[in-house]
């Protein structure tokens, strides 16, 4: 609707985000306010919006992938430099270290109204843990791999409200039990909670990972294939270029054995 020539966008759950930071950069006139205890996006448009050069920083989505294979394989360490450390997507560093992840944040900075940081990883001795659906939120796209660093924890994980698990690229809520099985971790599914639990030991079923062409999944799986002494046949494993194109010689250059 409009009030007073703004353009007013009523959400109830509103934090910083990108959009808001980038188009206040650019000198846009948008705000969020509380109005009778609701949060409102107050836009007023004519606005000429001033072109600026911008730093992108590193991806943590795609840094997590680096962070596990530290984390679970042993006598490793990495520095991760430039990192996206938006308090809106902080859920995964978050969990790792509450499952006893070694990782130090340094060089905390604000570049172009984000936070940045340096992440610095080792390998860890890591315990499972219980996540509630309100952090689901602010990780959702790492849960395929934080399923691997709690299948090398030394007690169960219960991941919780995971739904929108369903609705990605793929199901990846079943594809995380179907592969994990396959693997000979413990893994179920009940009422859209995920249970993880590496104390229970099966047998190596197979080594062909199912990926229905997601490529988070595909990317999860090739790290659990560099701590399972396994070689993993990763199905539609190109689809990984969508997001990380690199990601191959990537890994290899710190220590992987991925093939293409």
């Amino acid at each position: 609707m409009f009030i007073d020539g703004q353009t007013e966008i009523i959400e109830k759950h509103i934090t910083r985000n990108h959009t808001e930071i980038m188009l206040k950069l650019f000198d846009a006139n948008i705000e969020i306010k509380k109005i009778n205890q609701n949060n409102h996006i107050l836009i007023k448009g004519n606005k000429e919006l001033t072109p600026k050069n911008i730093s992108i920083p590193s991806d943590l989505s795609s840094a997590a992938f680096f962070i596990v294979a530290t984390l679970i394989n042993d006598n490793s360490q990495i520095k991760i430099k430039n990192i996206n450390l938006n308090p809106t997507r902080d859920g995964f560093l978050n969990t790792i270290i509450k499952m006893g992840g070694q990782v130090i944040i340094k060089n905390k900075k604000e570049i172009n109204g984000e936070i940045v940081g340096d992440i610095y990883v080792k390998h860890s001795k890591l315990k499972g843990c219980e996540l509630d659906k309100d952090i689901a939120k602010l990780m959702i796209d790492e849960f395929p791999i934080l399923s691997i660093a709690a299948s090398f924890a030394n007690s169960p994980s219960i991941f919780k409200g995971l739904e929108e698990l369903k609705i990605k690229e793929s199901n990846r809520l079943e594809l995380i039990k179907y592969n994990l099985n396959n693997c000979g971790v413990y893994c179920e599914i009940h009422n859209n909670n995920l249970l993880i639990d590496p104390t229970k030991k099966f047998d190596f079923k197979s080594n062909i990972i199912k990926t229905n062409s997601d490529h988070r999944i595909a990317m999860a799986f090739a790290i659990m294939g560099t701590k399972l002494g396994v070689n993993l046949n990763i199905q539609d494993s190109e689809y990984i270029k969508t997001s990380f194109p690199g990601f191959s010689k990537e890994i290899n250059s710190v220590g992987g054995n991925l093939s293409e």
